[in-house]
Parts: structure tokens; C-alpha cells; sequence
């Protein structure tokens, strides 16, 4: 047997215990027997009744939260419902900018050349676009000639002349100055002809 009964059922206006009753009389001994057989634990009459209010309240919070779950379950709620509404007006859209593309877009990806050339130090790696991968093609430089490496080793005992010093170019003059291409030149002769080939190639350039 309860001991604890609602009179008026509740309401978002009104506190929980608002219209609760006892199923005895206040005063009677029925109820204190009643709250003393469903409460032994307790020590007074007033812990019995809070402890009675105490599990009335939790049954009636356990009734409601069962019902808002077999509710929800059975019927989705209107928050779910304009979830649902929102995603399909988004998916036409979606779906179709995805599969749309952009004239511009496509005229542009159509002028990319498709091999992409990087070079690199001492070295020129060319990479080919093939079947949507990248084949790496290693390409040397070519090597000098016996004369363009005699001329080279000349030129930088020797020294570029002022003016590609001052533009940090590669320098020919003097090279064209002390000897034909092919030809190669001592170390004693450079040293001899050098002030006379500066003057000359700075006669030459003024």
C-alpha cells in the first residue's frame, strides 16, 4: 500500500509537490504504522514522511522520463523532423555543385601543359604527367669539350675583366683576346700576356 498519493496532477506552473497527499490521515496511527513498516531505518515519524515525499517524487520522475522515451521513440520529435527537412533541400544543391564544374575552370586546367620541368644543381629532372602519375626522367647536363675546358681553366686563372666582374656574368673576353677556341695556353704565357690582354679587352668594351 502507497502512502503517498497526487491529488491534482502536475504542471510546468506548479512546484512537484504541489497536490501530493498522504493515503492515511496525518495524525493516525494507521499512517505511522504504514510509514513505520515501509521505513524502518528511520528514527522519527518526520524522516519517515520526508523519506515517503522523497521516493514518491523519484517514481513519479522515473514514470515520466519512461514515457518522453517510448514518445520519442515511436514519433521523432519536430527538432529531429527539421533536421531531417533541412538535409534533403540541402542535397539537391549539394549534389549538384559537386558534379558541376566551372567553364573557366575547365579552359584553364585544359591549357596546363602537362610535363612540368624542375631543374636543379648540376643536374635537370623532367617530370612527365602519365596516366595521372608522375615519371620522374633524369636528364645530365652536357659535358664540356676538351677546348671549353681548357677555356674555362684559363678564364679563372686569369680573371674576368672589369666589367663582368662588376655584373657577375660569365666572362668571354678574355678568352677571345689570348687564343682561338680549341686552343689551350701555358701558365707562363699567361702570366706574360695578362696586363697586356686586360688593357686590350678594356680598350675593347670602352
Amino acid at each position: 500500500m502507497r502512502s503517498i498519493k497526487r491529488i491534482h496532477p502536475t504542471s510546468d506552473e506548479t512546484p512537484p509537490w504541489a497536490g501530493m497527499a498522504f493515503t492515511q490521515p496525518l495524525d493516525s496511527d494507521a499512517l505511522h504504522e504504514l510509514l513505520k513498516s515501509q521505513y524502518p531505518q528511520c528514527t522519527s515519524m518526520r524522516q519517515r514522511k520526508h523519506l515517503a515525499a522523497i521516493d514518491f517524487l523519484n517514481r513519479e520522475l522515473e514514470s515520466m522520463q519512461n514515457e518522453a522515451m517510448v514518445l520519442q521513440a515511436s514519433h521523432p520529435g519536430l527538432e529531429e523532423l527539421d533536421v531531417c527537412k533541412h538535409q534533403r533541400s540541402l542535397s539537391p544543391s549539394l549534389s549538384h555543385s559537386s558534379s558541376y564544374k566551372s567553364p573557366a575552370l575547365v579552359e584553364h586546367h585544359s591549357q596546363q601543359s602537362p610535363t612540368i620541368t624542375k631543374i636543379a644543381t648540376g643536374q635537370q629532372h623532367v617530370f612527365s604527367i602519365v596516366d595521372g602519375g608522375l615519371a620522374i626522367q633524369p636528364k645530365k647536363k652536357r659535358k664540356m669539350t676538351p677546348a671549353e675546358r681548357s677555356a674555362y681553366k684559363t678564364t679563372r686563372k686569369i680573371g674576368a675583366c672589369d666589367k663582368c666582374k662588376r655584373q657577375k656574368g660569365k666572362c668571354t673576353h678574355v678568352i677571345a683576346t689570348l687564343m682561338p677556341v680549341g686552343k689551350t695556353l701555358r701558365d707562363d704565357d699567361i702570366t706574360l700576356q695578362r696586363s697586356v690582354v686586360m688593357l686590350n679587352v678594356s680598350n675593347q668594351l670602352s
